[in-house]
């Protein structure tokens, strides 16, 4: 696509083949659906600041972070669980705004936020990147983080004034040293 600020929503298949659908220049948003999957070599999001990739799914959604490269900021939408398999960077920044975050694979992100009554399960390995920890921010509402026998969360924060849960079987790593 060009310059600018491209919105694309995909709410079913996308296979690009040995080449990558480059968003370009520019802010661009990519919204995957409950039945959005990325095949090929995928989307990059091109130059830009602030390029979001947004996960807006009521069922369950799987997403390889694999198959998509250059996106800033992380944004989870509605009531289902979005499980990211794969590595991904997003150096602006993660919300979970609804549902479940579920996280099998590999994320570096400086920040989560947490909206009431979401969720964040790690059973990959999340960090702020650089082996630093992540801030995690919670709200007024209800939050839960469960940390799997086989993940890794390296992150410290608060998770806000609502009756939280924090579930850890595996490890839970502040940072404090």
């Amino acid at each position: 696509l060009g310059d600018g600020a491209d919105t694309v929503t995909l709410p079913t298949l996308l296979n690009t083949g040995a080449g990558t659908l480059s968003l370009g220049a520019g802010d661009d948003t990519l919204t995957l659906q409950d039945s959005a999957v990325v095949a090929g070599a995928g989307i990059n999001a091109g130059a830009g600041s602030n390029d979001q990739l947004v996960l807006n799914n009521a069922q369950a959604l799987g997403f390889d972070g694999s198959h998509t490269a250059g996106f800033e900021t992380l944004l989870k939408q509605n009531g289902g669980t979005a499980t990211m398999t794969g590595s991904q960077v997003f150096g602006n920044g993660t919300t979970i705004a609804g549902g479940t975050l579920d996280v099998d694979g590999t994320l570096e992100t400086p920040t989560i936020d947490l909206a009431d009554s979401t969720a964040l399960n790690v059973d990959g390995m999340i960090e702020g990147g650089a082996g630093t920890a992540a801030l995690i921010t919670g709200s007024a509402g209800d939050n839960t983080i469960s940390v799997g026998a086989g993940g890794t969360l390296l992150a410290n924060g608060d998770l806000g004034t609502g009756n939280d849960v924090l579930d850890v079987a595996g490890t839970l790593d502040t940072g404090a040293g």
